[in-house]
């Protein structure tokens, strides 16, 4: 760090001298080196904010080196680049304490700078990986909201990529934790104390992981763990009592394999869902229908839909 200081008080002079200067960008990245080098953490990511300030597109120094689009690129690149390193570096950092102030600390500082990359950022050939990284600590750190929203972007993004099956299902674990932190603080609408089947809206987490659900029966049905997404999807409809919706998906879990566990519990589902709406015409025909399906449930439960 010896060494560093007078360096850095080198670069800010060169900078001081000559603010609108061509070369103004790279004395400030070198103040960055520097800040990395030494550990400095928050030194470093103000660094970083203040080449993104002074040397980024709208900046007045990028306004007076129009014309020196080399520079105004090279300038741009290295906040590209000092952004994603001290994100990704920060965040794995971060990872390797796993807990404690000092991890809370970093992974803070970690977030900051995946959050002015999306920013400035948001369609980089890199934006497919840095936001699958953010996405993974917004998650580490709690802030569901926030993970879906990044998981569900790196799916758009490239539905094929290499983390895109993963996202799409991080996606619905999110949205299940934002809907019991709904839960806790009492949103979501309750049924009518005279209306115990009415059909409820859903919530708008409900909706989410709804959205996510099916995104990830669309994206990959032949997964193993598709018929239980279908299945989980039905089951949110069924308990607000959007019993036709839920049917159809239900319907579709035991045409994908009559003999599953779930394929079992969707019969049973639809055909209480008769029973509390009181059809019982169609209770009666599709407990027929159900025990004449060749695979499809246990003997007790032959024996209980048609016995």
């Amino acid at each position: 760090q010896g060494k560093l200081e007078p360096a850095l008080q080198t670069y800010r002079r060169l900078i001081a001298e000559d603010p609108s200067g061509p070369a103004a960008p790279d004395f400030q990245n070198e103040i960055i080196q520097a800040y990395t080098k030494m550990g400095k953490k928050e030194d470093t990511l103000a660094e970083i904010d203040r080449l993104l300030k002074n040397y980024g597109k709208q900046s007045s120094w990028a306004r007076t080196n129009a014309a020196n689009q080399d520079a105004v690129k090279t300038a741009e690149e290295f906040i590209e680049k000092g952004l994603r390193t001290v994100a990704i570096n920060y965040h794995n950092e971060a990872k390797k304490l796993k807990t404690g102030s000092q991890a809370a600390q970093t992974y803070a500082l970690a977030e900051r700078a995946y959050e002015v990359y999306i920013q400035e950022f948001p369609e980089s050939k890199y934006s497919y990986e840095v936001r699958y990284s953010y996405s993974e600590l917004l998650y580490t750190i709690k802030k569901f909201d926030s993970a879906y929203d990044q998981y569900m972007k790196v799916v758009s993004i490239d539905t094929k990529g290499q983390h895109s099956r993963f996202c799409a299902e991080s996606a619905i674990f999110a949205a299940e934790e934002m809907i019991k932190r709904e839960a806790k603080a009492g949103g979501g609408a309750g049924p009518d104390p005279g209306k115990k089947t009415e059909p409820l809206p859903l919530s708008d987490w409900e909706q989410k992981q709804l959205k996510a659900l099916d995104q990830f029966r669309e994206l990959f049905p032949t997964d193993p763990k598709a018929r239980n997404i279908i299945y989980k999807s039905a089951c949110l409809l069924y308990n607000k009592n959007q019993f036709k919706e839920a049917s159809e998906r239900f319907n579709v879990v035991i045409s994908m394999d009559p003999k599953s566990k779930e394929a079992e519990q969707a019969a049973n589902l639809i055909l209480d869902s008769f029973a509390l709406v009181e059809d019982w015409d169609s209770l009666k025909k599709n407990s027929k229908f159900y025990f004449d399906q060749a695979g499809l449930g246990s003997e007790s439960f032959k024996k209980e839909v048609y016995g």
